[in-house]
């Protein structure tokens, strides 16, 4: 899947949650997918990839808002 079709799945994906809200795992799997997303698009060592893997890390209304905020930002940045 190409890399800007990616993104908007994982933002509507985080988007759905916020209104229905994701299970545990379901959680992990959205993370560990934005991860290796915003890897490939930026690199391990971007900001948006460490943001990700430091901050987003509970299955909760703020954490998943911010995590479709950056992926809001990378989708931006993708020709």
């Amino acid at each position: 899947m190409e890399l800007k079709k990616q993104i908007e799945s994982l933002i509507e994906a985080g988007r759905n949650a916020l209104q229905r809200g994701f299970d545990e795992r379901a959680f992990l799997m959205w993370r560990q997918r934005a991860i290796d997303c915003l890897a490939v698009l930026f690199g391990k060592d971007h900001h948006y990839t460490h943001y990700f893997k430091t901050r987003i890390v509970r299955a909760e209304a703020i954490d998943i808002l911010a995590g479709v905020g950056v992926l809001t930002a990378a989708r931006m940045a993708v020709p």
